[in-house]
């Protein structure tokens, strides 16, 4: 298991996107923290992708000359978008490069059935 917030690293010179699912019940929250900008996808249900306050459900991150890091927050709660929420457990990050992109994945749990997908993290991105 990874520690919560688990610390993500984009390369430098790249440019890519983020986006989160839900499989839960208890609603989902996964804050993303970079250069002092933060991000918060949320939502729950099984297979819904997590929207952004904006609505959208996909982040986009521009390239940057210098690698980066993501500090990712997975949070849920069994009462709903207002609270309280309660840290859930990660899985370690999954890194992996398919056709050029390096993606990085996380999985959290919220409860005791073990599925390690409550919330679905996953980072592409592709050199400039």
């Amino acid at each position: 298991m990874a520690t919560n917030p688990v610390n993500l690293q984009i390369p430098a010179n790249s440019q890519g996107v983020a986006n989160c699912v839900a499989n839960a019940a208890y609603f989902q929250r996964v804050t993303l923290t970079w250069d002092g900008n933060t991000a918060v996808f949320s939502g729950s249900g099984e297979g819904v992708a997590m929207t952004l306050p904006s609505g959208e459900t996909t982040l986009q991150f521009t390239p940057d000359s210098a690698a980066r890091t993501v500090s990712a927050t997975f949070e849920y709660s069994s009462s709903g978008s207002g609270g309280p929420f309660s840290a859930a457990a990660v899985r370690d990050p999954v890194v992996t490069n398919k056709g050029g992109f390096n993606v990085i994945e996380v999985t959290s749990e919220d409860s005791t059935d073990n599925d390690n997908n409550d919330s679905y993290l996953t980072i592409a991105t592709v050199a400039r």
